[in-house]
């Protein structure tokens, strides 16, 4: 429960009692279950269900997409409120029974990437709320293992435009936009535990003198507290 009635919250801290594990903090925005109000110099968007993504578009300031359990993403942007743009009452493209959903930017403004457990895909928030292109699915051609699920994705803007980093328990995979379905690299990983965090430092910032030309990946998980590096180098077009 997050206590805001007249807090500054330039001064003074912020408590927050949690019943369940952090999945995600995004900066600049507060995320709690009725309607929206505005705290101090950050924005309170209250909804009535259970929120499992929310992302901070970097093409557009003051546009936000969020994802829910119900399958639906909604476009919010400061000022004008929510906007479905996406939704989705089963699992695209088999039925995995989860709530999970994940919604996240493209290299096109308009184009976000929506996932659950079972695939991943891009989707033109200007059409169709139920139309999108396969980006990556959970199937044989993918040499996935039975009982295999889609637990993370990330786009990676810094590394590659047109890249995406996608995770199982088992594997973990490099999508490029471009080629759809079709991995640019895939890692088992060989976790103990699935991995659930993920951060990517690109060749630009792994070292001062920039001769280091590799890209790491860290993936942790949080049952057994490990932590990855992956690493590549080289250009992936």
């Amino acid at each position: 429960m997050l206590q805001h009635h007249g807090l500054d919250l330039s001064r003074d801290a912020v408590s927050f009692q949690l019943k369940a594990p952090i999945r995600q903090i995004s900066s600049s925005s507060l995320f709690s279950d009725c309607e929206r109000s505005p705290v101090g110099g950050f924005c309170l968007l209250r909804v009535r269900v259970e929120l499992t993504g929310v992302f901070w578009l970097p093409h557009i300031l003051g546009e936000v997409l969020v994802a829910s359990e119900s399958g639906a993403a909604n476009l919010w942007t400061v000022g004008k409120g929510l906007q479905k743009v996406y939704a989705e009452d089963t699992n695209l493209y088999f039925n995995a029974k989860s709530s999970w959903r994940w919604c996240e930017f493209s290299a096109h403004p308009r184009v976000m990437l929506y996932a659950d457990r079972t695939g991943a895909e891009l989707t033109d928030m200007r059409g169709n709320l139920t139309s999108g292109h396969t980006l990556f699915r959970i199937s044989s051609s993918l040499e996935c293992r039975s009982g295999e699920r889609l637990l993370l994705s990330r786009y990676l803007g810094d590394v590659h435009p047109f890249h995406h980093l996608i995770t199982t328990q088992y594997s973990a995979y490099i999508m490029d936009e471009r080629f759809p379905c079709t991995p640019m690299l895939k890692w088992d990983h060989m976790m103990k535990a699935p991995p659930i965090f993920c951060h990517v430092v690109p060749p630009s910032a792994a070292s001062d003198s920039g001769k280091d030309k590799t890209t790491k990946v860290l993936l942790g998980s949080q049952r057994s507290q490990e932590i990855m590096m992956l690493q590549y180098s080289g250009e992936v077009y």
